[in-house]
C-alpha cells in the first residue's frame, strides 16, 4: 500500500518542494519531509505526495475524509484535530511568543511620564494658592511638593527597575500580562496571522482577568495572510503573535533579521505544542504502529536533519546590570526633575530676598 502524502508546498526549511520537483525524491525537499523518508525507510512503508499545496486545516479536512492518508511535514497536535485524525509521536514542538521590533528608548522613560499623575499638578497649584503665605512661601511650597515628588520617584524606580525596567534598547515585555499591558497603556497593537493552526485565546489565564483583556486586544487586532512578510511590513509598537519551531529558539530572545532588528521573544509561561505526522483514522492500526517504531527510532536525531537547512537563530544578548547602575540610571534619568526643584528652590530664595529688601525699604520710608 503506498500512502498518499499532502501539505505545504513550501513553509520554511520544513518542506521545501519545488514546482518542477514536488515529490520524495527531490533533493532537499524539507527537514520533516527528511524526517518522514527516514522513518518510512525504516519501517519498510511507501509514500508519495499529492502535489497541491494544502494548508495545514485543509489537509486535515482532506485526511479525515479519506482523500489523503497522512501530511508530508508535521502539523499542531490539538483536541479539534484529534476528533479528526490520529496522530503520531511528536518529532518536535513549536513554541509561542512575540515578534516585535527592537525598541531605542530607555523604558524607564515612560516609567517617569506614567508617574506624572494629574494629583502632582494640583499640589503644585495648591502651593501657588495658599494666600496667607507670602511669595517665597509659595515657592517653597512647590519646592517641597516637587522634592517629595522627585524622592519618591527615584527610590522607586531603583527598586522596580531590577525587575521590569530596562537600561538598554531591546524588548518591552516578555509575556502575556506585559503585551497587555502595552496594548492598554503604550499604544502598542496585535497582528494575528491567518491560518496559524492556534488561538492565541488558548493560553491566557482566567485569573487577574487576563482572558477578558487578550479578548478586548484581539478584537482590535489586525489578520494578515500567511503569505505576509514582517521583514518588511512589522512597524515599532505592533506585536505578532507567532510560533518557532524549537530548534531555532536556543534562547527565550532572538534575533530574527539584524538588518530589519526583529526579534522573537518566547513566552515561556505557553505551554508549547506537539508537532506530529496526522493520519487518518481508517488506515490499519499496523500503519500507525510502524510509522510510530520508526519515528522513535531516530528520537532525538530531529536537530541533525535540521542543521542540514539552517542554523537556530542568534540569542540576543540583554547586559544585566548591578545595583548601583540601577542606581545611577535613575539619577541620570531623574535629574531633570532633580534640576527643576532647585530651580523652583532658587525662586524662592530669590523672592525672598526681594521680600526683605522690599520691607527694609518700607521700614525705613516709615520710619523716616
Amino acid at each position: 500500500m503506498i500512502l498518499r502524502a499532502i501539505g505545504y508546498q513550501k513553509d520554511s526549511e520544513i518542506v521545501a518542494f519545488r514546482q518542477n520537483c514536488w515529490n520524495l525524491k527531490c533533493r532537499n525537499p524539507g527537514i520533516d519531509v527528511d524526517y518522514l523518508i527516514a522513518a518510512l525507510k525504516l519501517t519498510g512503508l511507501e509514500a508519495e505526495v499529492i502535489p497541491i499545496d494544502y494548508p495545514a486545516p485543509k489537509a486535515v479536512e482532506m485526511i479525515a475524509n479519506g482523500s489523503a492518508d497522512l501530511t508530508v511535514h508535521a502539523i499542531i497536535q490539538n483536541v479539534e484535530r484529534l476528533e479528526k485524525v490520529d496522530f503520531t509521536v511528536p518529532i518536535n514542538y513549536l513554541v509561542y511568543g512575540y515578534m516585535i521590533m527592537e525598541i531605542d528608548e530607555f523604558q524607564i522613560k515612560d516609567f517617569i511620564l506614567s508617574s506624572l499623575h494629574p494629583e502632582m499638578l494640583l499640589l503644585l497649584l495648591m502651593g501657588l494658592l495658599i494666600k496667607r503665605h507670602t511669595l517665597a512661601n509659595s515657592f517653597f511650597m512647590i519646592s517641597w511638593f516637587w522634592f517629595c515628588f522627585f524622592f519618591t520617584l527615584h527610590f522607586e524606580s531603583a527598586m522596580t527597575s531590577a525587575f521590569t525596567l530596562s537600561s538598554r534598547r531591546g524588548y518591552d515585555f516578555i509575556n502575556l500580562d506585559g503585551l497587555l499591558d502595552a496594548v492598554e497603556k503604550k499604544g502598542w497593537h496585535i497582528l494575528v496571522h491567518e491560518e496559524i493552526g492556534w488561538n492565541p485565546m488558548a493560553f491566557c489565564k482566567h485569573f487577574y482577568n487576563q482572558c477578558n483583556r487578550l479578548e478586548n486586544a484581539l478584537k482590535k487586532a489586525v489578520h494578515v495572510p500567511r503569505s505576509w512578510n514582517p521583514d518588511n511590513h512589522l512597524t515599532s509598537k505592533s506585536v505578532l503573535f507567532v510560533g518557532l519551531h524549537e530548534h531555532l529558539v536556543p534562547t527565550d530572545v532572538i534575533i530574527l533579521n539584524r538588518e530589519k532588528r526583529l526579534l522573537f521573544i518566547k513566552d515561556s509561561s505557553l505551554q508549547p505544542s506537539h508537532l506530529s505526522f496526522a493520519l487518518n483514522k481508517n488506515l490499519s492500526k499496523d500503519i500507525l504502529e510502524k510509522l510510530n517504531r520508526g519515528l522513535e527510532t531516530i528520537q532525538g536525531s530531529y536537530a541533525n536533519f535540521a542543521a542540514r537547512y539552517a542554523n537556530p537563530f542568534t540569542p540576543y544578548v540583554r547586559s544585566v546590570h548591578s545595583s548601583g547602575e540601577f542606581y545611577a540610571l535613575g539619577l541620570l534619568y531623574l535629574w531633570p526633575l532633580f534640576r527643576l526643584c532647585l530651580i523652583f528652590i532658587g525662586l524662592s530664595i530669590g523672592a525672598l530676598l526681594i521680600e526683605v529688601i522690599q520691607k527694609r525699604i518700607h521700614y525705613k520710608k516709615f520710619k523716616l
